[in-house]
């Protein structure tokens, strides 16, 4: 039972930080220039690089274990709407600690230019979902401004907290 209160708790925290996501982006903290957008300026076909996440991994049963966490992964514009876009998850890894897992495929949706992206995907070792919050850049270096994965290997649960270095840079 303690499992899934925990699952159910990290289910609820991702649609927090996404309603709280929204709020942000509504106010004009990502809206003061096109490239900040989610979908704003992206072209179905685009290939966006996004680098440079680190963070922190949090066992979901367990907070006693930690540690440092990072990632790397492409994402691909797959289609665009009058109301947000789809983008595909060609490739990437991140690390729980020193373990890699390859991310082999998924997807994220961006409700409106400007918002925070959901999504899911599957990696070498188990399925995750995610949320991407302040995506901006281009096909030469794509920017997330917080990346939250909960990622599930087998029995086990990962919460992992990214955020790009570059979020503050405001050029």
């Amino acid at each position: 039972m303690k499992k899934y209160a925990i699952a159910v708790s990290a289910i609820v925290a991702l649609l927090i930080l996404s309603g709280a996501a929204v709020v942000v982006a509504h106010h004009g903290w990502f809206n003061d220039r096109e490239d900040r957008l989610a979908c704003g300026r992206f072209t179905v076909g685009e290939t966006l690089p996004v680098s440079t996440l680190n963070g922190r991994y949090y066992n979901a049963t367990n907070y006693d274990i930690r540690g440092p966490a990072n990632a790397t992964f492409t994402l691909q514009v797959s289609q665009e709407f009058a109301a947000g876009c789809v983008l595909t998850i060609t490739g990437g890894t991140f690390f729980i600690n020193t373990t890699s897992y390859s991310m082999t495929g998924g997807g994220v949706y961006f409700v409106k230019p400007g918002s925070n992206g959901n999504g899911w995907g599957t990696t070498s070792g188990g399925s995750f979902v995610l949320s991407i919050d302040g995506l901006r850049g281009n096909s030469t270096q794509a920017r997330a401004g917080s990346v939250l994965i909960d990622f599930h290997n087998g029995a086990s649960e990962f919460i992992l907290q990214l955020h790009s270095w570059f979020f503050h840079d405001r050029r």
